[in-house]
């Protein structure tokens, strides 16, 4: 099986689709239509990711149409761009399989990143890239969120201050501080997929978050602002090697991430139930040990506007999570956890990873767990007991281990905690086959 080298974080981010600038347009792009829409995307496109109106994607439909096969290759490829933000249907009859065909690629990622075959989009502030990328993943200013409000756009790509959270609501204007939001999502995650216990749609979800965010706006009025704490990634902070860092096939831009395979309806019915288990609430904190590429995060951030942090011990997975998910994310592979503050998140979440580490390890991760929740906390650590039919190295995270390890960690540190042990499917799907 083929071995990745495995390589340093800044490594990781430097394999990434390079961040555009603009430059000037050449002769041969020099026509009144392409100077306009090479304006517009100047002022409303950041890293590829677009404040996407319907004057920027009538621009880019009459670019894309008008150059098609023309001598402006990448003012006709900038349109793609857009057209593929904004949705696959915004081509015309036959159009995405043209593009398919003039890049002569099927627009996977391990087919064209880094193997020379993708065309230069200067002097647009596009990533080359990001035509295989929009393939698989739409920005987050396309898919329902808790964030977004009625506005003469269809879309805007949300304004957000530098620690990575949105300013107040959405914003009309940006102020010079502030930058582009560029988290992407996977668009084919839906919950009836999964058969998951929620199926609502994401617009129904993003509704009733912006009810209660009003609601929690509300409420903070009258209430004494929260202890802030700083998240700090370790300053000696390093990956661990493992069979997600060593598997080539692993990899987030894909769409497979740590999994190997194409999960992401199951990966988002665990969000989406697990922040209703959890009762996740309109900027409350959640720390997820083990955030792979930040995609659940992400979708808890959209979904229920939750602040996200990450923890994660691969490399790429975090280059990944910094550059494409909502949240702030640090690169960590050891056990002690005593840089992250005590009593400092709403809400702690794992997902098929404590099943890594030996009985000790788990309940000494686990009470520091418990500890970074601020009272009246919730975690959650769920995936614990892998079957054998996957034939996999594992210590399940079992009941009867740790019944005995939290109640130690209640009579050491005096904190109350209530605990429920519970099938993964019990709590995630309407069918136990499945």
């Amino acid at each position: 099986m083929a071995t990745k080298q495995l390589l340093s974080l800044e490594d990781e981010m430097a394999l990434l689709p390079g961040k555009g600038r603009c430059g000037e347009l050449s002769p041969t792009c020099e026509r009144p239509r392409v100077r306009a829409f090479w304006e517009l995307c100047c002022s409303v496109c950041v890293d590829s990711a677009c404040s996407l109106s319907q004057t920027l994607i009538q621009m880019a439909q009459e670019v894309w149409h008008e150059l098609l096969g023309g001598p402006c290759e990448s003012a006709f490829l900038a349109a793609a761009v857009v057209l593929l933000q904004s949705s696959t249907l915004a081509f015309g009859d036959g159009g995405l399989p043209f593009l398919k065909s003039y890049l002569k690629s099927e627009l996977t990622w391990s087919d064209t990143f880094g193997a020379g075959q993708l065309p230069q989009l200067h002097p647009f502030p596009f990533a080359a890239e990001f035509l295989v990328l929009y393939q698989n993943f739409v920005p987050l200013s396309m898919v329902p969120s808790c964030e977004q409000t009625d506005s003469v756009e269809l879309f805007r790509v949300a304004c957000s201050s530098a620690d990575g959270y949105t300013k107040g609501l959405w914003q009309p204007n940006c102020s010079q501080d502030l930058h582009w939001d560029r988290a992407i999502l996977l668009p084919q995650a839906e919950l009836k997929k999964a058969s998951c216990f929620t199926e609502a749609d994401d617009q129904t979800l993003a509704l009733r978050c912006r009810s209660r965010r009003f609601d929690s706006l509300l409420l903070a009025q009258k209430e004494q602002a929260r202890k802030a704490f700083e998240w700090r990634c370790p300053s000696q902070s390093s990956g661990s090697r493992n069979k997600y860092s060593e598997q080539s096939f692993r990899n987030c831009a894909a769409g497979f991430g740590s999994w190997g395979r194409r999960i992401e309806s199951h990966l988002k019915c665990v969000a989406v139930q697990v922040a209703e288990t959890l009762q996740l609430r309109p900027e409350e904190s959640v720390l997820d040990w083990g955030s792979g590429c930040g995609w659940a995060l992400t979708w808890m951030s959209a979904l229920y506007g939750i602040r996200g942090y990450g923890i994660e011990a691969t490399s790429q997975n975090i280059a990944w999570a910094r550059r494409f998910s909502s949240g702030q994310y640090c690169l960590y592979g050891g056990l002690d956890l005593g840089w992250v503050s005590d009593e400092s998140f709403d809400a702690v979440i794992s997902y098929w990873v404590l099943y890594h580490h030996n009985a000790t390890s788990q309940c000494h991760v686990v009470r520091q767990l418990v500890r970074k929740l601020r009272p009246g906390g919730r975690a959650w650590f769920g995936g614990n007991i892998p079957s054998q039919a996957i034939n996999i190295l594992s210590e399940p995270f079992r009941t009867c281990a740790n019944m005995p390890c939290m109640y130690r960690a209640t009579q050491v540190g005096g904190v109350p905690v209530s605990l429920d042990f519970l099938p993964d499917w019990n709590v995630l799907r309407r069918r136990q086959n499945l």
